[in-house]
Formats: structure tokens, sequence, C-alpha cells
């Protein structure tokens, strides 16, 4: 049956995923009104993909790429349903998923966003919630954070029924259209990160909650694309912290951010040298790590730059 919610799938370099994502969409017993896909200049064939889904769902081809939060935007003008979903391209559907979620947010009228519990292909569970961030979570580990302050820091198995939290991993997040359109969308300034955090603090400001539904569960592949494991993802995440910073927390936090974290990325490239000369430069991914640490404090020095980054 066809239900009263739009599917909005961006995608970017994600030929080996979309696939099965689409497939699980277009297979659900809750099959959505409208399906949208935009992809944001993609050259490893992942537009290619899309030939055998035509007539099923509706495709915007940007020949730039716009980032995640403007291609979001884009694709909700052309959505008329109550509801409406935001989905990765790594992310497999279970067949009753759509429906699950919007029954709760039927139920629940002061919800005014939902999501999944995620878990990899194997079952195992996968972080699908997110906290505010705050300047402590940038310089102290998260594992020893969780042991002095467990209430705030959960953990991935804690969730046993519906609960009300900050905000959500926004791989699969279900949102009311009327709020999603009373706040505006997402906020443009995030190219990619953090714009679902943001738009989660923003629904629980206007009196709603965001909830994770842990009974349903889908797959999350998590950033497969090899654009997510380079060194211009990793600054890209960085613009998007200061952004939310400078635009949620108190100046002072901004310029303390700003100032400390090339003191951080410096005892990371310390720290990673010491790792290499240990080991003699036999494993990868300490190299990469030492590679990321040097660029991103190199980054840092130069007063951070708008134009590093992934390519526009």
């Amino acid at each position: 049956m066809e239900a009263d919610i739009s599917c909005i799938i961006v995608t970017h370099n994600n030929a080996g995923e979309v696939v099965k994502c689409l497939e699980s969409v277009l297979t659900s017993s809750f099959k959505p009104e409208k399906i949208i896909v935009v992809d944001n200049a993609s050259d490893d064939g992942t537009r290619d993909r899309f030939v055998a889904f035509k007539g099923q769902i509706e495709f915007i081809n940007s020949r730039i790429n716009l980032g995640y939060a403007k291609a979001c935007n884009e694709a909700f003008k052309l959505v008329t349903t109550k509801y409406v979903c935001f989905l990765n391209p790594d992310t497999v559907l279970s067949n009753t998923a759509f429906g699950s979620l919007v029954e709760f947010m039927e139920k629940n009228l002061y919800c005014g966003a939902c999501g999944p519990q995620f878990v990899n292909e194997k079952g195992n569970l996968k972080n699908s919630v997110a906290k505010l961030p705050t300047l402590t979570d940038q310089f102290v580990p998260k594992s020893f954070l969780k042991l002095l302050n467990p209430e705030r820091y959960y953990k991935k198995s804690e969730f046993t029924s519906a609960t009300s939290v900050e905000s959500l991993v926004g791989a699969c997040l279900l949102v009311r259209c009327g709020i999603f359109r009373k706040l505006g969308g997402f906020n443009e300034q995030y190219f990619v990160f953090f714009e679902e955090t943001e738009l989660c603090k923003w629904i629980v400001g206007l009196g709603q909650s965001v909830f994770i539904v842990p009974y349903v569960k889908i797959i999350h592949l998590g950033g497969k694309s090899k654009s997510f494991h380079s060194i211009d993802s990793k600054i890209e995440y960085y613009k998007s912290l200061f952004a939310f910073f400078k635009r949620n927390r108190p100046s002072k936090e901004y310029i303390t951010l700003l100032s400390l974290l090339p003191l951080k990325f410096l005892i990371e490239l310390l720290f990673f040298s010491a790792i290499n000369i240990c080991t003699l430069l036999m494993i990868q991914k300490f190299r990469v790590k030492l590679n990321e640490s040097f660029l991103l404090l190199r980054w840092s020095l130069v007063f951070y730059p708008k134009k590093w980054g992934i390519k526009r």
C-alpha cells in the first residue's frame, strides 16, 4: 500500500550501495507516495544505476555538488505528503520499517521526528542517536566521558523501547513535513554533517520531541563511500562543527573551540608519530591517521580556510 510519506535520497558516488537501498524502499509494504533521488555530481557511475528505476522515482541530476542540506531542501520542494523520510543511500530497509515509524508518529502527536535502530549487515547494533556537541566532547575521549556520566552518553544497547533523545543519526530520519517547513528545512550553512543535529535541536525548541524507535531496525553500512574517509571529509566535519557552535553555543565556546583545536591536532600528530615509529610504518591505518593529523594541523594553523574541504 502507498503511504502518506515521501522519501528523499541524496547520492554522491554511491554506485555500490544505492541499488539495494532503492530496492528495499520500492518493495516496502508501506511504499512511499513519492521517492525523490538527488545525485550530487557523482563521477563513479551512480547515475547509471537509476536507469533501472525509471518511472518509479523522481530524479534530480545536479551538475555540481550541492551538499546534503541544500540537495534535501531542493527535493523537498516536490513533497506534498504529511511525512518525509530523509534516507541515506547506504541503508537497507526492512519490509515494515516505514509503516512502523509512521504508525509511531500517528500515535504520538508530540513527536516531531523519529528514527530507527541501525544495525550492520550481521545484525549488530550501531550508533543511532547523537548528543548535541559540547566543548568537552571535542577534547575528552568519549569512552572516558561514558564512565564519568553514563546517563548522558548512551550505550548502543540501551534502548529497549521508544525513547526521547536530543538528536538522531540522520541516515534515516522521519519528520513531519509541517514542522520541516516551519523551520525552513535544513540549514544550508551545513554542506554535510550536523544539519540533522541542528534540525533535531530546533524541533525540540518548538516543544516537540525527537524519538528513537528501537524495535524498528534497518541496516546502515555507514559511510563506505570513499569520500567519507578522505581528509576533505574530515575538514568538512570540522567546518560544520564550527557552524553549529557559532549558531547554537555561546560565543566564548566557539572561540575556545577554534583556539584549542590546533593543540588537539598537534597532540594527535605527536601520538601517531610515536605509534608509527614503534610499528616501523607497517600498519596502514596508523599511517593514515598520521597524515590526517598533519593536514588538520596545517589547516588550523592557516586559520581554517573555507576553500579547503569537499569540492563544491
